[in-house]
């Protein structure tokens, strides 16, 4: 009887532990100069976006503006409304992507489509990108259980690649140091 209820208790933490891989950063950009650009963008109003290769025909598991109002959401600390603007001039937006081919530019200029990269039956590649022109500031990317935009699995996703993205500059601005640590606390109150 004890070793039954160890084998589920540990089978139970390998399910836990198992699902979607967690979010890439790419190394060559950097997630604070596309949280201080976003910052910039947000405080002259809404932020230009563009979303690649939306999936979901089906209009019942959400639209583009539908997944950049998850993402906006999941920016920490910062009130911040994307809007899809696919032939828009503006320098600096972002991107969210679906199934891009692995090592192509996440930032393409408009009017000029990413080649999707062909999609495995259990997962789903999204991207997201802070883009100036052609170059990314800051990008990253995961993977969601395709087909469950119904179920929460992938507004997680674009909830965790928005924290990874855009993180939160609190402790660096207003906490305390000790070497290369910071150490803050939070005095915001809602009145």
């Amino acid at each position: 009887m004890r070793r039954a209820a160890v084998l589920l208790l540990v089978t139970g933490v390998v399910a836990a532990c198992s699902g979607p891989p967690e979010v890439e950063r790419d190394f060559s950009t950097s997630p604070r100069d596309a949280r201080l650009a976003l910052e910039l963008l947000a405080a002259e109003g809404p932020v230009p976006a563009r979303v690649v290769g939306f999936p979901f025909v089906d209009t019942t598991r959400g639209s583009p503006s539908d997944a950049l109002a998850v993402v906006a959401d999941g920016v920490p600390a910062l009130t911040v409304r994307f809007v899809e603007e696919p032939d828009s001039t503006a320098r600096t937006f972002l991107v969210l992507a679906y199934n891009q081919r692995p090592g192509a530019s996440p930032c393409p200029p408009p009017g000029v489509d990413l080649e999707p990269a062909p999609a495995t039956d259990a997962f789903q590649r999204v991207s997201l990108a802070m883009c100036d022109g052609p170059v990314a500031v800051g990008a990253v990317r995961g993977e969601a259980i395709a087909g469950t935009a119904d179920s929460g699995e992938l507004a997680r996703t674009y909830r965790r690649l928005s924290r990874a993205l855009f993180p939160s500059l609190y402790n660096e601005r207003y906490g305390l140091g000790v070497g290369p640590f910071r150490f803050g606390l939070n005095t915001t109150f809602g009145f």
